[in-house]
């Protein structure tokens, strides 16, 4: 995913491994976008308009929205919208197609804080994604040519929604639950090389789903103290499917001239469902006390 983010608060570039707090995922390391919250305080909105003349491709429009509406004392609604018309320069001759792209998306959070100790939000995140083609091109065509047998878009749908729920416990620390539920529809398109007489190989799977549930609990102290510490459980479901095929373009022609015809019956030559589920269980403690200032 490329999400197209607006009305970001801070962008945070974390060192590795930050597998206590982010998942398997992120031994490496991780790149964490933390958006605006809604704010009770005061109404507020935005607008940003992006436009741009491409060379050799056209004008590309970007548009994007926020507003920030507070419904109570401590209530807030906060909502994002925006639309990206990205103009293609890399020109696809056997199609006639390019790598742009029509994008739209939204973000909504509802944030609700009684007192100061307990806060729940809710935020429900959405982009669909219609790239034309792909933007790999080949210097043996010319400058940004390419000439695939198929698109190598990648045509995405993306939702996610997620409950957060943080409560202070006095002065020891604070427990915060963190409920997520994602889905993403997408396709995957790619020529993958020839053989010399028959045929491109083409990658043509489609559709490709995948949906994911994962509830963590922690339990944080305060900053500052001598003795800190985050302890944790958490449970992961991945479920991941859709039909898989590779392709020879040109198979069955060629079969049926140097055997028989009927013996193939489509250009498939590994073609079926594909499926993958994963679950994850996993509780965490760390701990550190620090001796003096040295």
């Amino acid at each position: 995913m490329d999400l197209r983010l607006y009305d970001v608060n801070r962008i945070e570039i974390l060192r590795g491994p930050q597998g206590t707090l982010f998942g398997s995922g992120a031994l490496g390391g991780l790149v964490r976008v933390l958006t605006n919250n809604p704010d009770p305080d005061e109404f507020a909105a935005s607008v940003r308009v992006d436009m741009a003349d491409i060379k050799d491709a056209g004008l590309r429009t970007r548009l994007d929205g926020m507003v920030n509406v507070p419904l109570a004392d401590n209530l807030a609604l906060r909502a994002v919208v925006y639309s990206r018309d990205e103009a293609g320069w890399v020109e696809n001759d056997v199609l006639g197609t390019e790598n742009s792209a029509d994008d739209w998306g939204a973000r909504v959070a509802l944030l609700w804080e009684p007192n100061d100790d307990f806060s729940a939000m809710l935020k429900v995140m959405h982009q669909d994604s219609d790239p034309e083609d792909g933007d790999a091109w080949n210097p043996a065509l010319g400058k940004f040519k390419r000439d695939t047998a198929i698109t190598e878009q990648r045509k995405t749908e993306f939702t996610q929604t997620n409950l957060t729920v943080k409560y202070q416990v006095g002065d020891y620390g604070q427990i915060i639950s963190s409920t997520n539920v994602q889905e993403t529809k997408s396709n995957w398109l790619l020529q993958v090389g020839e053989i010399p007489g028959i045929g491109k190989i083409l990658n043509q799977t489609d559709p490709y789903d995948s949906e994911s549930f994962v509830q963590e609990i922690r339990f944080v102290s305060e900053p500052g103290d001598r003795l800190s510490w985050v302890a944790g459980a958490l449970y992961s479901k991945i479920e991941n499917g859709g039909r898989f095929a590779f392709v020879l373009d040109g198979l069955q022609d060629f079969v049926d001239a140097v055997a028989a015809p009927g013996i193939v019956t489509s250009d498939d030559f590994f073609a079926g469902p594909a499926e993958m589920d994963s679950s994850e269980t996993a509780v965490y403690a760390d701990m550190t006390w620090q001796f003096n200032e040295a």
